[in-house]
């Protein structure tokens, strides 16, 4: 009678296939994903395509859900260039028009007149304006009109005719449209639905940052404090006096090169350089990581070089070693960041640094690593003593071997878990910060600054204005959290549905 064989399922496997029967978690799962499509592709779906969707028509301000109006589309007269797709992608299209919204109109001869909306109740004012006007963008030269027949000079200086039928017809079918705004205007009369979607673009670039710079630090020092402890890291007192005389040298040498690290800076996004902007960002990050790759190997090597000079002036007299307490050193560290509040630490890094875009994520950043830094630590003081990492050691393997290779994979299930919730904890973090004013400044859209903008209109019939911001931080910060409780139920070893 043969037996049944039991397929192999590694743990990995299992761990999505629990993942994946968590409904909630998959539900997070789908909104994230729908995020992310929304933040890459934000301008093109966004019906205000300008950038920062700061298309301003100050006669619809705070106008409510659903709200339509009649639009005459007046052409500019400045020369608005054509980007490309990736420039669109990533910072929009300027507007060739301007948007008038009337409540009827009426061609009479050359002219259009028509009646000015100035808000509900309020009584439209007349006015007119010239067909040629509304169609081609002019010079200063005054047009000539001959009967039917209109010459007049464009702005590039050419001098082009038309009739007043061909304007008319003209004007009547491609620049009189109806525009409607889902989600109402805010007081500049710009679309919220289109400042909300490219909000969704500002919350995940800070969290996915935030996290990333948290990653670093917290695993660093968390894995350097577990695994040392107070007596594993055992060196010279040579070797302390070479780190101290080393950093000095440094601190010294790094103050006349790091003015050669170019910076990030933000893109003029009013003409087609944003994706110049774009590849000159990302050149200059791989600039800033071979920097910082060069400074910490200088760095290394002024200690290294300090050490052996030492070494060799001792000539063998000092053999006394040192047992360095990492551990303590960490802890401290962490008790005293874990003492100050979070907010208040954040606002004294984001006014020391600044309040540019990068300096908000930084500071961030900054004030997330201490909680996974306790975890990681607290996980590494466990794994260290498993018989496969005293079986790494026997053989001879280095720390850094030892640390990357054996423990770490091992304790990735508790940092992917933190990782999401420190995720949703920037996103509240940022919007706090925009809220308070030390944020993401405007005109860029951020759903903290909305809420700071039109708190005060709730409990009146324009409070729409700030829960539309305050339902999407709500959602998005749910869908991370529910994600973190999937990510935690799938790595949990002791979970057996």
């Amino acid at each position: 009678m043969s037996q049944k064989k039991t397929q192999y399922i590694s743990p990995n496997k299992k761990a999505l296939q629990r993942l994946l029967r968590n409904k909630p978690a998959v539900v997070g799962m789908i909104v994230l994903f729908l995020a992310v499509l929304i933040a890459i592709f934000a301008y093109p779906i966004s019906p205000d395509s300008t950038p920062n969707a700061n298309d301003q028509v100050l006669e619809i301000a705070t106008e409510p859900l659903g709200f339509s109006k009649d639009m005459i589309l007046v052409r500019k007269n400045q020369d608005v260039p054509s980007c490309g797709v990736m420039n669109m992608l990533l910072c929009g299209q300027e507007n060739s028009y301007k948007m008038i919204p009337v409540n009827s109109v009426e061609v009479v001869g050359d002219k259009l007149a028509y009646k000015l909306y100035t808000g509900k109740g309020n009584t439209p004012q007349p006015d007119t304006i010239s067909l040629l006007n509304i169609v081609h963008p002019l010079s200063t030269d005054a047009p000539q009109i001959s009967g039917n027949q209109i010459a007049f000079t464009d702005i590039d200086g050419k001098q082009q005719t038309t009739t007043i039928d061909a304007l008319t017809e003209t004007v009547m079918q491609k620049h009189i449209v109806k525009k409607k705004y889902w989600l109402g205007t805010d007081k500049f009369g710009r679309d919220n639905l289109s400042r909300l979607i490219l909000g969704v673009r500002i919350s995940l670039s800070v969290g996915l940052v935030a996290v990333l710079i948290s990653l670093l630090i917290g695993v660093t020092l968390g894995a350097l404090s577990g695994y040392f402890r107070n007596d594993g890291l055992v060196v010279s007192p040579l070797s302390i006096l070479a780190v101290i005389l080393g950093l000095i040298i440094f601190t010294f040498i790094i103050k006349f090169l790091a003015p050669l690290v170019p910076s990030f800076g933000m893109a003029d996004e009013g003409n087609c350089n944003c994706t110049m902007w774009f590849f000159k960002m990302m050149g200059n990050l791989v600039i800033n990581i071979i920097a910082f790759i060069f400074f910490l190997s200088l760095l290394f090597g002024i200690v290294g070089g300090i050490n052996w000079v030492l070494m060799r002036a001792a000539g063998g007299v000092i053999k006394r070693k040192v047992a360095i307490p990492v551990d303590d050193m960490v802890m401290w560290v962490i008790n005293v960041f874990w003492a100050i509040p979070l907010l208040l630490m954040v606002f004294a890094l984001v006014l020391s640094l600044g309040r540019q875009f990068w300096q908000i994520f930084l500071a961030v950043g900054l004030t997330m690593w201490v909680e996974l830094a306790r975890i990681v630590r607290g996980q590494f003081l466990s794994l260290r003593e498993m018989e496969y990492v005293e079986a790494a050691q026997s053989l001879g393997y280095g720390h850094f071997r030892t640390v990357v290779r054996h423990i770490l994979p091992n304790a990735v299930g508790p940092i992917v878990v933190i990782t999401a919730a420190n995720f949703a904890t920037a996103i509240i973090i940022e919007a706090g910060l925009s809220f308070l004013g030390i944020g993401v400044q405007p005109p860029m859209p951020s759903w903290g600054t909305m809420l700071k903008e039109y708190y005060g209109y709730i409990g009146t019939s324009k409070a729409f204005l700030a829960l539309i911001p305050g339902i999407a931080i709500l959602i998005l910060v749910l869908a991370f959290n529910l994600i973190g409780n999937g990510l935690r139920d799938a790595l949990d070893v002791k979970t057996r549905t």
